[in-house]
């Protein structure tokens, strides 16, 4: 069905009809100009449309909050965070495209402090080669600064078994 149309005649630009269609969320415009009637005008419109249904479809090659990643923390044995995609993208991509997916500057550590939802990295889609969008990999969770042990007290001293030997 079609969703919205402007129609028209002058002499010289014969009957015109500027038609739009939205099917699986994807819109299609056909613009028709010169037809002798308006049934060659709708035909021509209604031709158009068809034929770019099957030119295009609607995509979802990234899903907010997906793990990418569980870089290990450093000082923090066996501790990782989550790296997660922060939106989803939806795009109107040509039906015959070969989407791709790429993840740029993920990290396999990490060291604290990170904040909740900090840009560490972003993934890209890209459509037959060519990028299409980029959408931040962020951190899931907080990571607070790993604490030092600092030894209290006077230093201390080496016992004389301690001692390095005298050549």
């Amino acid at each position: 069905a079609v969703n919205g149309l402007k129609t028209g005649h002058t002499t010289s630009a014969g009957y015109v009809l500027v038609g739009t269609r939205t099917r699986s969320r994807v819109t299609l415009v056909s613009i028709v100009l010169g037809t002798p009637s308006t049934t060659a005008r709708d035909q021509d419109s209604l031709a158009l449309l068809q034929w770019g249904d099957g030119l295009y479809r609607q995509i979802v090659p990234v899903t907010g909050g997906t793990v990418v990643a569980r870089p290990e923390i450093e000082f923090r044995r066996g501790a990782s965070v989550p790296l997660v995609t922060a939106r989803s993208v939806r795009r109107t991509v040509r039906a015959d495209a070969k989407i791709t997916t790429r993840d740029v500057g993920v990290p396999e550590t990490v060291t604290g402090p990170i904040g909740r939802n900090q840009r560490l990295a972003h993934r890209e889609v890209l459509a037959d080669g060519k990028p299409i969008a980029r959408v931040p990999i962020v951190s899931r969770y907080f990571v607070p600064e790993a604490a030092r042990r600092v030894r209290r007290g006077p230093p201390r001293r080496r016992t004389p078994s301690q001692e390095p030997e005298a050549a």
